[in-house]
Order: C-alpha cells, then sequence, then structure tokens
C-alpha cells in the first residue's frame, strides 16, 4: 500500500465513518488542517499523534490498526534498507555522481563562456583573416 492508498482510506474512514470535515476533525483535535490535508492527499505518512486523535474521536476499529501496523512494516522496512550495506554504497556513489555532476557543470559554463568569447572574436575580426582569428582564440 502507498502513501495514497493510505490517505485515501483514511479520508474514506474520515467522510464516512466519523461524518466530518477536516475542518471539524481540527477543531476536536488540535491537529493541523494541513496536517490531515497532507495524509489524505498521500503528501506525508499519518503518525502516532494522527492515530491517538481518530482514537480520541472514537474511532479506533480493526482497519485503522491494519493501516497502523501497515505502515509500521513498512517503515520498519525502510529503516533496515537504509542501513543496510547496499544502500551504503548507494550512498556513496550518488555522492560521487554529484561531484561528476558538478565537475561538468563547471566545464559546461566554461565552454558557454569561450564560445561567447569566440563569437565576439568573429564579430570584431572579419577582416584579419581566418589564421589571426584561431590564433586569437586559442591564446
Amino acid at each position: 500500500m502507498d502513501n495514497t492508498e493510505f490517505g485515501h482510506k483514511l479520508q474514506i474512514i474520515r467522510k464516512k465513518e466519523l461524518g466530518m470535515t477536516q475542518l471539524q476533525v481540527t477543531e476536536a483535535t488540535q491537529l493541523e488542517i494541513k496536517k490531515i490535508s497532507r495524509i489524505e492527499s498521500g503528501y506525508q505518512l499519518p503518525d502516532e499523534e494522527y492515530f491517538k486523535s481518530l482514537e480520541y474521536l472514537g474511532f479506533d476499529t480493526k482497519e485503522i490498526r491494519q493501516i497502523r501496523d501497515d505502515l509500521k512494516r513498512r517503515q520498519f522496512i525502510l529503516r533496515k534498507q537504509n542501513s543496510s550495506e547496499e544502500s551504503t554504497t548507494l550512498a556513496k556513489d550518488i555522492a560521487q555522481l554529484k561531484i561528476i555532476v558538478a565537475k561538468n557543470n563547471l566545464i559546461l559554463k566554461d565552454l558557454s563562456k569561450t564560445q561567447i568569447e569566440i563569437r565576439h572574436l568573429l564579430k570584431n575580426n572579419k577582416d584579419d583573416g581566418f589564421d589571426n582569428l584561431i590564433n586569437e582564440a586559442l591564446s
């Protein structure tokens, strides 16, 4: 189950089971409306504060416990993956790639400046001949 599915299920529970708007949940629980919106749209995963708020509203069903357990399993797997040898290697590879990209960007910037200089020389030295132009560009 992905973030959007979690959020959609929680939105259905809020609307159908609790019969409340996001604003009503905010007023009853002190949760920020932005947080509720982000959870229900899949931009943020629900946390313990959110689940406790649902319990406070009197909603603690098997479905909520299942969502909570799924989230805990998912977070455990993500932590395990992040601590594995492969993810450490991957993080190092990403760092190396960032360095390479940064160096390439500097090279491209220098090339761009050189192209501008060559264009400028071409405009200014139309009558001096091709050999003089190349010598100036390369010096």
